[in-house]
């Protein structure tokens, strides 16, 4: 028994040195984003287990590309965990195979892989305007979208990503602001500046209820992102439902 809890020290206490390299390099340009995408994942598999917290907004993305490349680790061990993040650690920075393990300063549990990237799903990309047709969109707050709509707001207003305030409730599963912005004429086949209709963001934030209440409402199922993607084609889960059958 004593070996073995020699051994899990040893790892541990390497796969804590690997972390603090990773906070010593931070902010310089070691570490691509898609190598402190994938240690995030693995540290957050190796401390916390696999991933049970809901997907992040797709407008979030910082937060959900974090939320993906842990989640995609649901069935690795933890200890398998940390001797990947050593690894990887190890082939992009050299230096830390010189380092002794543990010994390194500039970082605690977490913080590397934290450092150049958004902190968690609460460091959000900028939102709509307070009070405009998007952000209420997507609070669902149809009272207030009856208000604007019914005193001549533009129904088909773009953000700054190309989105209508009917992306916004696709992607929010804001089912009763969804049938209202249909109702008023809410155009359902709109392009966002990645070629991607409210059905894509319904279907990428898994909403099943708002993708069938928009393919009834005559959304196109076949219709491509500037990617090459269908509505059922960007998420491995919605690509399963009944809603595109005979679309």
């Amino acid at each position: 028994m004593e070996g073995v809890d020699d051994q899990a020290t040893d790892l541990d206490e390497a796969f804590e040195g690997a972390a603090a390299m990773v906070a010593s390099v931070a902010g310089s340009d070691t570490l691509g984003t898609d190598t402190l995408l994938h240690l995030y994942g693995l540290y957050k598999q190796a401390t916390s287990g696999p991933c049970t917290t809901f997907r992040p907004s797709f407008f979030d993305r910082k937060a959900r590309a974090k939320w993906a490349a842990w989640k995609e680790l649901d069935n690795l061990p933890a200890d398998e965990a940390k001797l990947q993040y050593i690894g990887l650690v190890k082939s992009a920075c050299p230096e830390f195979q010189e380092a002794q393990a543990g010994k390194l300063k500039g970082g605690g549990p977490g913080g590397p892989v934290f450092s150049s990237l958004a902190d968690g799903p609460e460091d959000s990309q900028t939102g709509p305007p307070l009070g405009s047709l998007h952000l209420l969109a997507s609070e669902n707050d149809v009272p207030a979208l009856t208000f604007l709509l019914d005193n001549r707001a533009d129904l088909n207003s773009r953000d700054e990503e190309g989105c209508t305030a009917l992306h916004w409730a696709a992607d929010r599963g804001s089912l009763q602001a969804l049938d209202l912005l249909v109702s008023k004429g809410a155009d359902v086949n709109a392009r966002d500046a990645d070629g991607q209709t409210p059905l894509h963001y319904a279907a990428l934030s898994e909403h099943k209820q708002a993708c069938k209440a928009l393919i009834k409402a005559g959304a196109d199922a076949h219709l491509r992102d500037s990617s090459g993607n269908r509505p059922q084609d960007v998420d491995e889960h919605a690509a399963s439902w009944d809603v595109w059958k005979a679309k």
